[in-house]
């Protein structure tokens, strides 16, 4: 795989749809937060920043055909989502094997549905550190 191919890839696809993307994600949010009546106090938290976001790209991604590109950027918002845990002073390295697994073998979807991952980060950054190995 050439990596300046695929970010010139990745580039131009976010580039020419960003105002879809950016609609997707809001809509993600918005759908989110209505199906569970929780609306936020001051601003969105980053879990679902991160999470809306980084699927409204995936998709779009995914839906131009570039599947391999999906899958880089995948990965990349998994790691987006660490860093929010790890700011939160919480490490959970077999979350983050479980979900590079997922996305490895394009079972994401599958086992997580389209809130799981974000509901398995959000709930580990505010769960206590003793409650879940994961």
């Amino acid at each position: 795989m050439d990596f300046d191919v695929e970010l010139k890839i990745y580039e131009d696809v976010i580039t020419a749809n960003k105002d879809d993307i950016f609609r997707a994600a809001a809509f993600g949010i918005s759908g989110y937060s209505n199906l569970y009546r929780v609306m936020p106090r001051e601003s969105f938290d980053e879990f679902k920043l991160i999470y809306y976001l980084g699927i409204a790209i995936e998709r779009r991604l995914s839906h131009a055909g570039h599947a391999k590109t999906a899958q880089i950027h995948m990965f990349a918002m998994i790691g987006l989502m660490d860093e929010a845990l790890r700011n939160r002073k919480v490490i959970k390295p077999l979350l983050t094997g479980a979900m590079t697994q997922l996305i490895r073998f394009n079972h994401f979807y599958k086992e997580l549905g389209n809130t799981g991952c974000y509901l398995t980060y959000k709930c580990s950054s505010t769960a206590p550190k003793h409650a879940c190995a994961a």
